[in-house]
């Protein structure tokens, strides 16, 4: 009942008078509507719906206020209320983090404080990506809580996801949270130390997988799974020749981007998107061949396999 209080209270006081904020931060606002009317848009966080500008950050944060607003129309609650729901999330999981190890009345503690700190208040009620990266990180912490109590890798693998989310939303500043995180696990969690390293290593793969989705990172993963699958494929496999033309542009061009000196625009890396393009619609395609070939010969099973060689001519 207290918990229950703690979030009805945390809500009332992140809604009321929402209405006041108008579009709070414009900027994001018209990534938002543009959001709701392209899904194009949506995706990359455009400024408009036409596309012809982008945020500057990445969209993530841009994305529940999107399906908010088209699902309840453009006006400054469907923007905002999203936002106020997140920092009530935030509390929540505050609580269930210390109630972990403390008792009710430190949980409680705890979510007041959370609740009630005046730059919380303010960001709950605002439009900048701070909540829900504030949201995720918080997620975050209670499953590295959860990990570390009985050395569980699937807690630290979604530790290690939900921070990889994080990046989506504010970059860089999701990884601030990293090495106290990994400390923590790999000096107080039980188990011997190599599965602690290799704990800490498999979560730092999903990290890498979940931030790394949308976009560059993307192809590059699919040239390494495209390699791998064609490993026993003859030297002139048109698949894997094809993957390997694009990704040398890709890697080149981005090399020199990267290291160049001097007068830079933003715009130059248009060059990148052709290479891009091509790598995550091929060897996405490929990926997808493979997993459902391997399907089928699952469903098959062993003894449909007896059947067609039976019946194969001599």
């Amino acid at each position: 009942m207290a918990l229950a209080v703690l979030l009805l209270g945390a809500g009332v006081l992140y809604v009321w008078g929402l209405g006041a904020s108008g579009w709070a931060n414009s900027f994001c606002s018209a990534a938002v509507q543009a959001g709701s009317q392209s899904w194009k848009a949506f995706f990359f966080g455009a400024s408009d719906a036409a596309n012809a500008i982008t945020v500057d950050k990445t969209p993530a944060s841009l994305w529940p206020m999107a399906l908010s607003v088209r699902i309840f129309g453009l006006n400054s609650w469907a923007v905002l209320v999203p936002q106020a729901l997140m920092g009530v999330g935030a509390v929540a999981v505050v609580y269930a983090t210390v109630r972990r190890s403390f008792p009710a009345w430190a949980a409680l503690l705890a979510g007041t404080a959370m609740a009630v700190t005046p730059v919380a208040v303010l960001m709950f009620r605002f439009n900048n990506p701070d909540a829900l990266l504030v949201l995720s990180l918080t997620v975050a912490g209670y499953c590295v809580t959860r990990a570390r109590e009985r050395g569980s890798t699937r807690w630290l693998l979604g530790a290690g996801a939900v921070i990889g989310f994080a990046f989506l939303v504010k970059m860089l500043q999701a990884f601030l949270v990293v090495p106290g995180f990994a400390l923590v696990h790999l000096v107080t969690a039980p188990g011997v130390l190599w599965r602690r390293v290799w704990q800490l290593l498999a979560a730092g793969a999903a990290m890498v997988a979940a931030a790394g989705w949308w976009l560059l990172p993307a192809a590059l993963a699919l040239l390494v799974a495209v390699t791998w699958l064609t490993r026993r494929a003859s030297r002139t496999d048109p698949v894997r020749a094809a993957v390997w033309v694009w990704e040398s542009w890709l890697v080149v061009t981005g090399l020199v981007f990267s290291l160049m000196q001097g007068i830079f625009h933003a715009y130059y890396t248009v060059a990148l998107a052709p290479a891009v393009a091509v790598l995550v619609g091929t060897g996405g395609t490929r990926g997808a061949d493979r997993t459902a070939a391997g399907r089928r010969a699952d469903a098959a099973g062993p003894g449909a396999c007896s059947t067609r060689a039976r019946h194969r001519p001599s």
